[in-house]
């Protein structure tokens, strides 16, 4: 009776926004609470992997970017059910055990990870992996990527090798057979064939207006 009395004098929009958004978490929490279920398999197949320990270090990268409160194991529930990012780069570290059971619980469909996971450092972070194509010699440790990037071959057999602490932005390229130093910063749209220095950061020329 008490609630019926305090929701007379909620005004009609103030009311429906209460419910929606109400709504909306309970949607959340029920929808997560189905993607824990649906982790089941993967996380029983990580425990007895050989190579959790690379997908633990990892782990740790993403809990200090995202600034998560939780612990571990709370952590990786969390992101696997939540970031499929996160989830192709476990499936990836995996293996082909890891691939077995990605139909399950898909990650980022155009996330392309075409070389071997033990030649890329631990710490490795996607913030967005749509259209991203990512196939060097070697990655360091703490490699940070984003969406649209392609690190690969040109016309020849030569791929790159990336430094620790290397970031790759938003639609950068980097092609052939090239070296990027440590703490490297590849600016949004940069294309990079040639070799770079370390503590470098690469930024592509500012748009101009070619015809009016």
């Amino acid at each position: 009776m008490k609630k019926a009395i305090r929701s007379v004098g909620r005004r009609p929009a103030e009311l429906t926004n209460i419910d929606e958004a109400e709504l909306k978490n309970a949607m959340k929490r029920a929808w997560r609470g189905i993607s824990y279920v649906r982790l089941t398999p993967l996380l029983t197949l990580l425990c007895r992997s050989p190579r959790r320990r690379m997908v633990e270090a990892d782990l740790e990268r993403w809990i200090r970017v995202r600034n998560l409160k939780l612990d571990k194991q709370q952590a990786l529930r969390f992101l696997l059910a939540t970031v499929p990012e996160f989830r192709s780069l476990v499936y990836w570290r995996m293996g082909l055990t890891g691939r077995l059971v990605e139909p399950l619980f898909p990650g980022v469909r155009s996330l392309h990870l075409y070389m071997d996971p033990a030649k890329v450092g631990p710490g490795f972070y996607i913030q967005h992996g749509d259209a991203s194509y990512i196939g060097c010699e070697r990655i360091g440790r703490n490699a940070w990527v984003n969406q649209g990037v392609t690190l690969g071959f040109t016309n020849d057999d030569g791929c790159p090798t990336l430094g620790d602490n290397v970031t790759i932005s938003a639609g950068a390229k980097v092609l052939g057979r090239v070296t990027i130093g440590d703490g490297v910063r590849v600016g949004a749209n940069a294309v990079v064939l040639r070799d770079v220095p370390a503590g470098s950061l690469v930024a592509p020329p500012t748009a101009r207006v070619i015809k009016p």
